[in-house]
């Protein structure tokens, strides 16, 4: 993933009005995001724990979307014998192959 600026996050969002576009809260360290090693950059408002927005590469272009939830995240429960780095790892594959696909669906109005 590229490294984006707090404008280029804001102007990727597809799904927002100018003011909401406006008044996302970005994170203070956005600078130092491991960009290198992400496959798109996702983030919590920094001041609604109800909202949060997706940024991905999509024809090499950022687009993203913002999202409320309706309920607060909850954190997954382990069980013994659960194997919590592959389902980690099973996570981010299936993210990566949808977050794209997800992203240029919205963009392109399918």
């Amino acid at each position: 993933m590229q490294a984006l600026t707090e404008n280029q996050i804001r102007a990727s969002l597809l799904n927002v009005s100018q003011s909401e576009r406006k008044n996302v809260a970005l994170p203070a360290d956005l600078a130092e995001s491991p960009w290198d090693e992400m496959d798109f950059y996702g983030a919590r408002d920094c001041k609604l724990a109800l909202v949060g927005y997706v940024v991905a590469l999509v024809d090499d272009e950022p687009a993203g979307l913002l999202r409320q939830a309706e309920a607060k995240p909850r954190t997954p429960e382990a069980y013994t014998g659960f194997d919590v780095e592959a389902a980690r790892a099973a996570r981010i594959a299936a993210m990566r192959e949808n977050v794209t696909a997800f992203v240029r669906a919205v963009r392109d109005g399918v």
